[in-house]
């Protein structure tokens, strides 16, 4: 442990990570080495590798899931909004279930600052509204999916949302006459409405 944050300190993650894989190879049950190793790979700037290494601890310890917003971070850092997207997705539901609602909204918040239109982070901050039961969070979410997808032409996206938002806020009629629009074109059956949704069984 010394030696390898000596060797990172110091500028040469990419040797201590060459000795932490000889290690692990060894010792394929080390929590520590995947910890040690995979902070190598993200010092190095090498979050694919980084992504290898926390896959392989998470089967050894499911728990350590919050190792992966490490990740996320990393992704951000250069832009690659589909990556960390992507890792909050596997890491969403856990993150729910264990109070840590906020910490997801935190980086939700942050991609779509970058992208608006991020359609998979605006489907998750539904998902997190729904979960804290909050009205008015979940209309604000459910109106922005609606709108974006309906200018990418997210047909399915924009459906739900706007199935949602009939049952949330049926005093806005002009939700029902888009909805029924949308229905009319494409023939689609009326999805169930969000009660169920509500009491945080989730939306997706």
């Amino acid at each position: 442990n010394g030696l390898v944050k000596s060797q990172i300190n110091l500028g040469f993650s990419e040797d201590a990570a060459k000795t932490l894989e000889n290690v692990l190879a060894e010792q394929p049950g080390n929590k520590e080495i995947y910890y040690l190793l995979s902070d190598c790979y993200l010092d190095m700037n090498n979050p694919s590798e980084a992504e290898r290494v926390i896959s392989q601890l998470l089967q050894h310890e499911p728990a350590d899931y919050l190792k992966l917003l490490n990740l996320t971070e990393v992704y951000l850092k250069n832009n690659d909004l589909e990556s960390a997207v992507r890792i909050l997705l596997v890491t969403s539901e856990q993150l729910l279930v264990n109070g840590k609602a906020e910490e997801l909204t935190k980086w939700l918040n942050e991609i779509l600052a970058r992208n608006p239109e991020q359609i998979d982070a605006l489907r998750m901050s539904v998902r997190v509204a729904s979960w804290q039961r909050d009205p008015q969070d979940l209309k604000d979410a459910l109106e922005r999916l609606a709108e974006v997808a309906r200018a990418n032409n997210s047909v399915d996206d924009e459906r739900y949302a706007l199935s949602q938002l009939v049952i949330v806020a049926p005093q806005e009629t002009q939700n029902a006459q888009r909805l029924q629009e949308i229905i009319t074109e494409y023939g689609y059956v009326e999805v169930e409405p969000i009660d169920a949704t509500i009491t945080g069984q989730g939306l997706f």
